[in-house]
């Protein structure tokens, strides 16, 4: 029986009228009926069995969207809906998809609309910035990159862009009757393959569809070479016509009979649908390939973002070793583990996402104020992703010498992060790793403490040794 969630895609047999309505040369349509005043009703029943007050609340929202809108759902939005639900796009170059929704009592249904709408607009107040203009009997809103506009016609609402709604009202009031998708040949051969009374309907013409994603493709080239560095070869996708005899059209279709419901659909090859999309957009043919362009940014975007979040962690250390410093005779801690058992740093303040690092146990029963400083030194050493160069330094607020750097490892790029005495952190590239460090080893040579070993960092990042003076290791 069709309740519950089979109401949302009820499989009553589709009127065979609804063909008509889809010019010939839609590159997509999609064709269904959607019972929503029955899937509202099996919502109101099944409610008592789910909650004692859920029935109550659900109630009180509707009189609550009464008393504001002025309008009952029941009688004034659902009541008036036949269910039958129609998108398409034609192939005329611009033109975008139209909706178009039966309505059993158009008048009604007008009337609610007008309403909503007064409504709406009234919500905003006079410096709204979307305002539902009505133009004659269309109703119009201007959004920064699109103008959406609506209309009861005749016994149904249509909506699409501006230039979308003027095309269908064209095609719907043509005298004679413009060729329908019924009369497309292509159509009708896949169709004749299958039952006659069908609950939903979706036909792609891949073909179209291909050549707009090859266009676009075309126009994403520079910016993938320019914004991204990547360099894609001209010739990556077929051209339309190498591809065709490789995109004919597609056919998907359900039905139900006594024994269930039942779906079919023939394609090219598995996966043309994607091109269309049955009961998809030719948009999705359009971000499928603009994804699959873009992921080597993605990639990008996931390495900015552990960067940042080790260049935060390092920021932490840094600064509560100047304020350990305050408390210490401005001497900075010999270790990290000693802001570990003051608490000043949590153990997690010690792991980079690009480092991998497992960290020490936290929380109540981390007791690290009283364990044994030698030990606790070694644990932080082997559960951080960090290394310290404070250890003998003093807090002069040097903003040329280094505190802590990221431990070297394959994760690093194409360069790590430098947190400095003054508690400022910068990324440097690999390859201006040496003078970055000058300062600092120049800083430790002239009070006897160990150097930083440039080539050594280097080399653990898999990354060619620049030219640089000799340096002890640490």
């Amino acid at each position: 029986p069709r309740t519950g969630i089979l109401r949302l895609i009820d499989p009553k047999p589709l009127d065979p009228s609804a063909l008509a309505t889809i010019p010939k040369d839609a590159v997509t349509a999609n064709v269904m009926t959607i019972d929503l005043a029955g899937l509202v009703s099996d919502l109101r029943a099944a409610l008592p069995k789910i909650h004692p007050a859920a029935e109550q609340a659900f109630t009180a929202g509707l009189v609550q969207f009464q008393q504001q809108l002025g309008t009952d759902l029941d009688r004034d939005l659902l009541a008036t809906l036949d269910g039958r639900v129609i998108t398409y796009q034609r192939s005329t170059a611009g033109l975008p998809y139209v909706l178009s929704l039966k309505l059993k009592d158009a008048a009604r249904f007008s009337t609610t609309l007008a309403i909503l709408t007064d409504k709406a607009n009234a919500a905003q107040g006079e410096n709204a910035q979307y305002h539902v203009d009505k133009q004659g009997d269309r109703y119009v809103l201007k959004l920064p990159q699109a103008t959406v506009a609506w209309t009861v016609h005749g016994d149904s609402l249509i909506l699409s862009t501006d230039a979308g709604l003027t095309d269908a009202l064209a095609f719907a009031d043509a005298k004679p009757p413009q060729p329908s998708l019924a009369d497309n040949p292509e159509f009708a051969a896949l169709r004749k393959a299958f039952p006659p009374k069908l609950s939903s309907l979706s036909y792609t013409q891949p073909l179209p569809l291909y050549a707009q994603l090859s266009q676009t493709l075309q126009m994403l080239l520079p910016l993938a070479q320019s914004q991204l560095g990547i360099a894609l070869p001209p010739d990556l996708l077929p051209t339309p016509e190498a591809a065709k005899p490789f995109l004919s059209p597609a056919i998907d279709l359900s039905w139900s009979g006594p024994d269930g419901i039942h779906s079919l659909s023939r394609s090219a090859f598995p996966g043309a649908e994607v091109l269309g999309g049955q009961q998809m957009t030719s948009g999705v043919a359009v971000v499928a390939m603009g994804t699959a362009i873009l992921l080597p940014s993605l990639g990008r975007a996931r390495e900015l973002s552990n960067r940042s979040f080790s260049a935060a962690n390092e920021r932490g250390i840094a600064q509560s070793c100047v304020v350990y410093a305050t408390d210490h005779a401005d001497k900075f801690p010999d270790d990290l583990s000693q802001l570990i058992a003051d608490g000043q740093i949590s153990t997690n303040g010690l792991i980079s996402k690009r480092g991998g690092t497992e960290p020490l146990p936290s929380g109540p029963d981390a007791d690290y104020a009283h364990q044994n400083p030698a030990d606790l030194q070694k644990a932080v050493a082997a559960h951080s992703d960090y290394v310290y160069l404070g250890k003998g330094m003093v807090n002069d607020t040097d903003s040329t010498l280094v505190l802590v750097y990221e431990k070297p490892s394959p994760g690093l790029s194409d360069g790590m992060n430098l947190a400095f005495h003054d508690a400022h952190v910068e990324f440097v590239r690999f390859a201006a790793l040496p003078e970055a460090f000058k300062a600092t080893n120049e800083y430790r040579k002239a009070h006897n403490l160990p150097l930083v070993d440039v080539d050594a960092i280097l080399k653990a990042v898999h990354t060619p040794a620049a030219p640089a003076p000799a340096a002890a290791p640490m």
